[in-house]
């Protein structure tokens, strides 16, 4: 019988991919929340959450993610999901990793490119954050510009992927 079970385990090795431990986080705009300022332009939908006044507005959003191997933990992708539908204002965000003391280690900021009435999803990629140690607390910050001609801008989602 050991025999057999000594033949199968190297088959069962070779079946488990290398990038199996690999885990993706994807935050839904709702988990955003307006800044005081902005708390009486802020609205939720299924696109996410969007500004429906005509200044700018600034969420926050937390990032909570959990690893098990602390120390070899990194980011190997980080990027946002958004519709701008402002043609002179562009929806940014800024990334940000602070240790759990609050110290700050790590900001990028991405920002869309052009936008306006009925503007198609964008994909904006954090590509400073790739390498990132994946410990300590993430948020975002983002901009939302205000409507334009009854067209709402949304910040849709935020994915984070992780090596463990």
């Amino acid at each position: 019988m050991k025999k057999i079970m000594l033949a199968f385990l190297p088959l069962a090795l070779v079946l488990v991919p290398a990038q199996a431990l690999a885990r993706a986080y994807t935050f839904p705009g709702s988990v955003c929340q307006p800044v005081a300022s902005s708390a009486g332009c802020v609205d939720y939908s299924v696109y996410g959450v969007n500004n429906i006044c005509a200044a700018s507005i600034v969420v926050e959003c937390p990032l909570s993610i959990s690893t098990l191997n602390i120390s070899n933990t990194t980011v190997s992708l980080a990027r946002y999901f958004a519709y701008d539908r402002n043609t002179t204002l562009n929806l940014s965000c800024t990334l940000e990793r602070s240790f759990f003391s609050g110290e700050p280690v790590f900001s990028a900021v991405a920002s869309t490119v052009g936008g306006g009435a009925g503007s198609d999803v964008q994909t904006i990629t954090f590509t400073s954050a790739v390498g990132q140690g994946a410990t300590g607390y993430w948020h975002a910050r983002c901009s939302i510009p205000g409507s334009q001609s009854g067209a709402f801008s949304y910040l849709s989602s935020i994915y984070i992927a992780t090596t463990e």
